[in-house]
């Protein structure tokens, strides 16, 4: 099935990908041993671990909440009220591989180390240029506040990274012409909705831009609002089943 818009794919040589390649790995390679470091000096800082043992901080919530979905068979037995995904990464990590906020931060660090390459591709993609891509993904390994936050218990970075995947999946589904990568891009949004609620006002812009024109703009919409639907249901399903 064609679609009658889509942006040119990323022109290079095959000498330029080479390179490219190689720049990237040193670039992944050093985001990863700028988290490292910082995960070493955490562990001798008390702030993260007292932010999710005292109740004053959200952190606490998180964990307190992840603690109770596995206590009470990953159903839980208290109302999230909002943003009901982060305390469930959590829990999954803990039950997985024990209750240590510290696997909580490794699996932070590892997704952020993916991220940086998500950059790549993205700026990469939307400015048709591999030498952009490579600026964009220096940046984030770099970047310190992301270094920073994916060593606290907070869900403010987990939410900016499933947005870009979502975004990365809409550039795809428009380059490539292929309805699932629309679908996958509602997953995206959908789980970053669980995450934060407003951010499914993204999602609705999608939405509109695809309407407005044939019946393969309409289909890619209906598909994309299936995957945020889908993901969203869950998150009644399970308050309804807590009789809310």
């Amino acid at each position: 099935m064609k679609f009658s818009f889509k942006i040119p794919a990323v022109a290079s040589d095959p000498h330029s990908r080479f390179y490219s390649r190689k720049i990237l790995w040193a670039i992944l390679i050093l985001g990863a041993v700028l988290r490292l470091a910082y995960f070493i000096q955490v562990q001798s800082n008390p702030l993260p671990r007292f932010t999710s043992q005292d109740n004053v901080f959200d952190s606490f919530n998180y964990v307190d909440l992840a603690k109770d979905i596995i206590d009470h068979h990953f159903l839980g037995s208290k109302l999230i009220q909002q943003s009901p995904g982060y305390p469930y990464l959590i829990a999954t990590i803990f039950k997985i591989f024990g209750r240590d906020i510290n696997y909580v931060f490794v699996f932070q660090m590892l997704w952020g180390i993916a991220t940086i390459y998500l950059f790549y591709r993205t700026a990469s993609l939307v400015f048709e240029n591999h030498k952009i891509g490579l600026i964009a993904a220096f940046i984030a390994a770099v970047y310190s506040p992301f270094i920073y936050h994916e060593c606290l218990i907070l869900r403010d970075l987990p939410i900016g990274y499933m947005n870009l995947l979502g975004f990365y999946f809409l550039l795809r589904a428009v380059e490539k012409q292929k309805l699932p990568y629309y679908f996958f891009a509602g997953i995206a949004l959908g789980l970053s909705a669980i995450l934060r609620p407003n951010v499914a006002a993204l999602a609705i812009v999608g939405v509109f831009f695809l309407i407005k024109g044939t019946k393969q703009k309409l289909i890619a919409a209906a598909l994309m609002i299936l995957g945020v639907c889908l993901v969203i249901s869950a998150v009644t399903i399970r308050n309804s089943m807590l009789g809310a």
